[in-house]
């Protein structure tokens, strides 16, 4: 059953691997931004970037800082649970690269959490 198992995973993956980036807005570590770029045959086949609005489109002063995005940027951008349909399909069955694994994957499980 695991060699199996393994095979359809296999199978599934349409890409080599996918690059994330999320930036959080604030220290409730909330997505205020995600880049994607997905690769396959050593070629970059899809880039995407999204700003997102944080719950009550409120920043941090740390944060806004690091990543140079404040709430005029975002306020009229699309809740993260508006963004994640259209970026679903590069998280499930990849490959995952992120520059800081342990925040990125904390800004996606609050802003799931959050909104689903």
């Amino acid at each position: 059953m695991g060699t199996r198992l393994r095979f359809l995973v296999f199978i599934t993956m349409k890409y080599d691997f996918v690059a994330v980036d999320f930036d959080n807005a604030d220290y409730d570590q909330l997505a205020c931004s995600v880049g994607i770029v997905a690769v396959k045959n050593n070629v970059i086949v899809d880039e995407v970037y999204h700003l997102i609005q944080p719950p009550g489109n409120r920043y941090g002063k740390i944060q806004s800082s690091i990543h140079k995005i404040c709430a005029e940027e975002t306020e009229k951008s699309p809740t993260f649970d508006k963004v994640w349909p259209k970026i679903e399909k590069y998280f499930l069955g990849q490959h995952l690269i992120m520059h800081n694994a342990p925040t990125d994957i904390a800004i996606l499980h609050k802003s799931l959490s959050y909104y689903f």
